[in-house]
């Protein structure tokens, strides 16, 4: 199973599974001004609180959060090529 693919879990890991109601947080993330990069940060400030260090400088200036502005094709998925170089963990 790839960690993107969670359809064979989804019983397992459903949020809030004895309700009907379906949550969807988009309004009030917007309304907070929520950003792609905000929320990088808050997810960096997650993993910092259990103990993982801080995210490498090359990985803030090199990541891409959204789509260029001429809207160009990017592949983009979650896997890691280089672990090795202690810089770049993109």
């Amino acid at each position: 199973m790839w960690a993107q693919e969670w359809e064979k879990i989804f019983d397992v890991v459903v949020p809030f599974p004895n309700t009907s109601s379906n949550y969807n947080v988009t309004k009030a993330m917007i309304d907070q001004k929520y950003t792609p990069e905000r929320m990088f940060q808050l997810a960096e400030e997650f993993f910092k609180s259990i103990g993982l260090e801080s995210m490498t400088s090359d990985f803030w200036n090199y990541s891409v959060m959204v789509r260029p502005p001429d809207n160009r094709q990017l592949e983009c998925h979650a896997s890691a090529e280089e672990f090795f170089s202690q810089t770049d963990f993109r």
